[in-house]
C-alpha cells in the first residue's frame, strides 16, 4: 500500500501546478507555496524525473512541452532551463544559462517521446533540435576534447553543488543522450549521425570509466589536468542516472552491468541515513558534511524525495526489490510523520520532481517501451501476479499465474489502444513449449529466457482485447 500511495499521491501536483494554454502548450510549475511560485514551468532538469507520468498518461502534452523547449532553443543549440508562463520565452529570472545537464536531458526527454509512442512525425520534427543540442556540447562545452562535458562549478540540477571537469551525474546523462541519439538516427536512416554519435559514444564511455570509476562507485568529479586540478570522491545518489534513462527507453545497458549493481549497492551503503537517502556523502562523513558559508542551501546532506523515489525505481529495474521498497517506505514514513504527505519540499512545496515516482510502476513490471516493442519482466517476487501498467494511449494489466509446471501470462488492455509490433515476456526457468493467442496473426520464439511475440505487421490492441501466453 505504501508503494501505491507514493505513486498516486504526487498526481496532486499535476492538478495544483499544471499550466495548459488554449494553444495546447503545457508545463508543470517547478514548485509552489500558498504565497508564491518557485521557479518557472517545465524546468528541464526536474522534468527529467517528474515528467514520467505525463509521458505515460498524456503523451501529447509531454510532446508539446518538448516542442516549446525546441522553439525556444538558442541559435547555438543551448537549451533553456525553464519556460515563462506565456510559453514565448525562456524564463530569465534565474542565472541558469550555463547549466550543463540541460542539453542531455532535453535529448533524453525529446527522444523518449518517440520511443514511447513510435511517432515518426514527432521524431522528424524534434531531430534538428536534438542534433543542435548535442553539437552545442561538443563544440562549446568540451574544452579539453575528452568528449565529455566540462563542468566548471555549480552548473547543473545540483545548483549549489560545485563540480568540475568530468562529473558522473552530468557525464552519465551525456552518454545516455548519445546512446538515445544513435538509436533514433537508425530509425530515421541518418547513417551519418549513426556513425558520428556511435564513435563519440564509444570513446566518451571509455573516458567516463577511466576518469570516474573508483573500486565501488563513480566519483563525483575528476578535474585532474583541468583548471581546478583535483578530484572529488563524493558518492552521489544520482551518479549513473543515465542508466536509469536507458531502462525507461528500453535501450539496454549503457555501463557494465556488474559495475552498475556494485555502484547501486555502494550508494545504499554510503548514503542511507535514518532520515532518508542523502544526495551525496564523502569519505569520512560520520554524520553530515560541513556546508561552505558561501552556500545558500545544503544539497549534499539533504534528501530529495523525487531523487529517492526515482532511485528506488532504478533499484527495482535492477532486481533489487527489497532495497527499493525500503527506500520508498522511508520516504512515505517521513512525509506522513511531518504532515506534508501531499506537499513534498525541495525548491518550494508541491515539488515537480517526486512525480517521477510513477517510474516505479514501470520498474515493478520491468516494463520497457521502445518504438512498438513492449517488454514485460516483472521484478516482484512470486509466480502469481497482477500488475497495472500505463503506456501512451492505453492502460491495462499484466497477469501471471502458475499451476505446477504450467504458467499462463495474460496481457489485458483495459482502456485505449496500444500500437505494437512486438511483445517480449520474460520467462522463469526452463521452458519446453509455448503457445500464444492474440487478436492478430503472430509468430513466437523463445530467445535468451524470453518469449518474443512478433506480429506480421504493426497491430492495434484495443480495450477489451488480450494476449494470452501459455508456457510449460
Amino acid at each position: 500500500a505504501f508503494v501505491l500511495d507514493q505513486i498516486n499521491s504526487h498526481l496532486n501536483t499535476f492538478l495544483t501546478s499544471a499550466w495548459l494554454t488554449k494553444a495546447a502548450d503545457f508545463g508543470i510549475q517547478e514548485g509552489m507555496t500558498d504565497d508564491r511560485n518557485w521557479g518557472p514551468l517545465a524546468t528541464i532538469d526536474v522534468s527529467m524525473y517528474g515528467a514520467v507520468p505525463i509521458a505515460a498518461l498524456f503523451p501529447g502534452l509531454e510532446q508539446n512541452t518538448m516542442r516549446a523547449h525546441g522553439r525556444l532553443q538558442r541559435p547555438n543549440g543551448e537549451i533553456g532551463h525553464g519556460i515563462d508562463r506565456n510559453f514565448g520565452m525562456i524564463d530569465t529570472h534565474e542565472a541558469v544559462h550555463s547549466r550543463l545537464d540541460l542539453p542531455s536531458q532535453f535529448v533524453l526527454l525529446a527522444l523518449r517521446g518517440y520511443f514511447w509512442t513510435g511517432d515518426m512525425g514527432y521524431l522528424r520534427e524534434m531531430w534538428p533540435h536534438v542534433t543542435r543540442a548535442l553539437e552545442y556540447v561538443l563544440r562549446e562545452r568540451d574544452a579539453n576534447g575528452d568528449l565529455l562535458p566540462d563542468m566548471g562549478g555549480a552548473m547543473c540540477s545540483y545548483d549549489n553543488f560545485p563540480m568540475y571537469g568530468a562529473a558522473s551525474f552530468v557525464a552519465s546523462l551525456w552518454l545516455a543522450a548519445l546512446a538515445h541519439a544513435v538509436t533514433a538516427a537508425k530509425a530515421l536512416g541518418d547513417n551519418e549521425a549513426v556513425a558520428r554519435y556511435s564513435g563519440i559514444l564509444e570513446k566518451a564511455r571509455a573516458v567516463f570509466e577511466e576518469k570516474l570509476w573508483k573500486k565501488n562507485y563513480y566519483i563525483l568529479y575528476n578535474d585532474l589536468g583541468g583548471p581546478k586540478g583535483d578530484t572529488d570522491e563524493g558518492c552521489l545518489t544520482d551518479q549513473i542516472i543515465g542508466q536509469w534513462a536507458m531502462h525507461l527507453s528500453g535501450l539496454g545497458y549503457l555501463l557494465d552491468r556488474k559495475r552498475v549493481r556494485t555502484a547501486l549497492a555502494h550508494i545504499l551503503k554510503r548514503n542511507s541515513r535514518y532520515w532518508g537517502l542523502r544526495n551525496c556523502t564523502w569519505p569520512g562523513d560520520a554524520f553530515v558534511m560541513p556546508v561552505a558559508p558561501s552556500n545558500w542551501g545544503d544539497q549534499g546532506n539533504t534528501c530529495w524525495s523525487g531523487t529517492e523515489l526515482c532511485f528506488a525505481s532504478f533499484l527495482m529495474f535492477e532486481g533489487l526489490v527489497d532495497e527499493a521498497l525500503a527506500v520508498i517506505r522511508h520516504v512515505d514514513d517521513r512525509y506522513r510523520r511531518e504532515g506534508l504527505y501531499f506537499d513534498h519540499q525541495e525548491f518550494g512545496g508541491h515539488y515537480f520532481r517526486p512525480m517521477g515516482s510513477w517510474a516505479i510502476v514501470n520498474a515493478m513490471l520491468g516494463l520497457e517501451l521502445h518504438d512498438g516493442r513492449l517488454t514485460f519482466a516483472p521484478r516482484l517476487k512470486g509466480n502469481n501476479q497482477r500488475l497495472f501498467f500505463a503506456v501512451p494511449h492505453a492502460t491495462g494489466h499484466y497477469t501471471r499465474k502458475s499451476v505446477g509446471s504450467k504458467t499462463t501470462i495474460t496481457l489485458n488492455i483495459a482502456t485505449g489502444e496500444v500500437n505494437c509490433r512486438e511483445l517480449v515476456f520474460e520467462l522463469q526457468g526452463k521452458v519446453e513449449k509455448a503457445s500464444v493467442h492474440a487478436p492478430a496473426p503472430c509468430t513466437h520464439i523463445i530467445e535468451k529466457g524470453n518469449l518474443v511475440v512478433e506480429f506480421a505487421e504493426q497491430v492495434t490492441l484495443k480495450a477489451g482485447e488480450k494476449v494470452t501466453v501459455g508456457v510449460a
